[in-house]
């Protein structure tokens, strides 16, 4: 069974994911759950705590449960700390499934530099991943060509996983 999920997770076995990138809670679930999903498509998804790249560093710190500092703009170490373990990237080992990656080149919103480095340490643990870029398309991936290709690739990935 096929399933698409934006904030939950399917109770069903062997269900696939499309996950859009603002919960990296979500994202992580690939990892953290390796035996609920057949398949996982992200779209320009975080899978670092880097408040510092993107244009609502606050939003970063909402997610992630904690409070900003108001002593110092920089990222303290022990607060990278607290944060990394609801990183998708601390749980990359554990993916089991195919995994899609579609980013949007112009994103100012989450960098593809995050998508970028999930793929690579993927990539580099031997697991099954690809990476679909779009040229000229931010963190919505609204564009009429983007969102078609994104699309039809997305129901190509979850049909070869089904």
């Amino acid at each position: 069974m096929v399933a698409f999920l934006r904030v939950t997770v399917s109770a069903t076995t062997q269900a696939a994911t499309y996950l859009d990138s603002l919960t990296p809670t979500i994202t992580a679930v690939v990892g953290q759950y390796p035996d609920t999903f057949s398949a996982a498509v992200l779209r320009n998804p975080v899978i670092m705590s880097q408040p510092t790249s993107t244009d609502i560093p606050d939003w970063y710190f909402f997610e992630f449960g904690v409070q900003p500092s108001t002593e110092s703009e920089q990222l303290p170490p022990e607060l990278y700390a607290q944060l990394y373990p609801s990183s998708p990237i601390a749980h990359v080992r554990n993916v089991k499934v195919p995994v899609l990656l579609l980013l949007g080149l112009e994103d100012r919103r989450v960098v593809n530099v995050q998508g970028k480095a999930f793929f690579h340490a993927l990539r580099g643990l031997g697991k099954k991943v690809e990476l679909l870029t779009f040229e000229g398309e931010g963190h919505a991936l609204d564009g009429v060509e983007a969102a078609r290709v994104g699309w039809d690739v997305t129901v190509e990935w979850f049909g070869k996983a089904a």
